[in-house]
């Protein structure tokens, strides 16, 4: 069989555990290959219900069957692997996915063995770049090579389509107008995506803008305590959004001149829309949550701030804040009067990443080299 080409295909094995923040990932990355890599993609998932969502949002108008069509992904429950599947090409496992026994002995028994690849979660902790692309031996013999999202040229880099840069200028150019009239936001409001965590100091935080004034917060579905509708909260203008698909998750990004995001999928889409925001790592008792947040502060900073220590001090106090490690209300105030400063240090940042190889690219090129395609 070929290992690159239209005929190429890719299986990949996706157990859901942070919800839409696996699901979303696997989704952008399939998506992704399909296109730009011309490779089939079959996607093995426990929640194929959370792809459809992903496809279509909350908008029963949108077929998400065509939406998977056109993407040119199949997706199919995990459990059908233990029939009679045969291995694609190329074997991706996600996160904690396992590959059910019989599959894997198909994928042994084939020569040559398609490789397989395990994309761990993404982290800015330094270790990953002395780790990424090194293998792990089973106790049944295989191998599987490690692939470690990162911030560094020597990580497996980010999920960025080719054209997210056309497309974003696009809307800002010709549709951002009308997005926001259809959202009943004024043209004149400054935006703030709220996609946040159930403990984040959110009422904190929207006193401390009321105070402010001139604020409409639009508050994505899944990330807020609101029921999709318009609510004033402290004075603030709070349009809480229905669960969105994908792209027009993008576009709420691209509309927004600040953004609370968490997880890794609207992390990353974060950086892409090129907007100041504020990123709370998954809570965890022991406090390592703040262990990750720094990592990530640190590579930021070191490549972004070094000139200006009011405003690297600004974002990770604010940072802090956001998880539970200082009061809000103190830091957002710091934050706010340095903004546009701080606007300027994501956009050198976003540079400095946009500069490097996708992720997907770099997964395909691992996959191909250790097929010795």
């Amino acid at each position: 069989m070929p290992c690159g080409g239209a005929l190429a295909r890719i299986d990949i094995v996706c157990s859901v555990v942070d919800n839409f923040g696996d699901a979303g990932f696997c989704w952008r990355l399939a998506r992704q290959l399909a296109r730009e890599h011309r490779i089939g993609v079959r996607v093995w998932t426990d929640r194929q219900d959370l792809f459809e969502r992903l496809a279509r949002g909350d908008e029963p108008a949108r077929a998400a069957a065509l939406d998977l069509a056109h993407a040119g992904i199949e997706v199919g429950p995990i459990e059908a692997l233990d029939a009679c599947i045969e291995p694609g090409q190329f074997v991706v496992t996600l996160f904690d996915a396992r590959l059910p026994a019989s599959f894997a002995a198909r994928l042994r028994a084939r020569s040559p063995n398609p490789p397989e690849v395990h994309v761990e979660y993404l982290s800015a902790e330094p270790w990953i770049d002395a780790c990424h692309g090194l293998h792990s031996l089973r106790t049944d013999g295989s191998i599987a090579w490690m692939f470690l999202p990162g911030f560094s040229a020597a990580s497996g880099g980010l999920v960025r389509e080719h054209d997210l840069d056309r497309r974003r200028e696009c809307f800002l150019a010709s549709h951002k107008h009308a997005w926001l009239a259809r959202a009943g936001v004024s043209s004149d409001a400054r935006i703030a995506t709220l996609f946040a965590y159930p403990d984040a100091p959110i009422q904190d935080w929207l006193e401390a803008l009321g105070r402010e004034g001139g604020w409409t917060v639009l508050a994505a579905a899944g990330g807020s305590p609101f029921p999709t509708g318009r609510h004033r909260v402290s004075g603030v203008e709070v349009i809480a959004l229905p669960f969105l698909a994908q792209p027009a998750f993008d576009e709420l990004l691209w509309a927004s001149d600040f953004a609370f995001v968490r997880g890794e999928d609207s992390w990353i889409r974060a950086h892409w829309a090129r907007i100041p925001f504020v990123w709370a790592p998954y809570r965890q008792s022991d406090r390592l949550h703040l262990k990750k947040l720094d990592a990530f502060l640190d590579r930021f900073l070191d490549a972004s701030a070094a000139d200006d220590p009011a405003s690297a001090a600004a974002i990770r106090a604010v940072s802090h804040a956001w998880s539970e490690d200082g009061d809000i209300d103190q830091a957002w105030r710091a934050y706010r009067e340095r903004l546009e400063s701080i606007a300027a240090l994501h956009r050198v940042w976003t540079d400095t990443l946009a500069a490097r190889t996708d992720l997907a690219s770099n997964l395909m090129t691992m996959l191909r080299s250790r097929a010795n395609c």
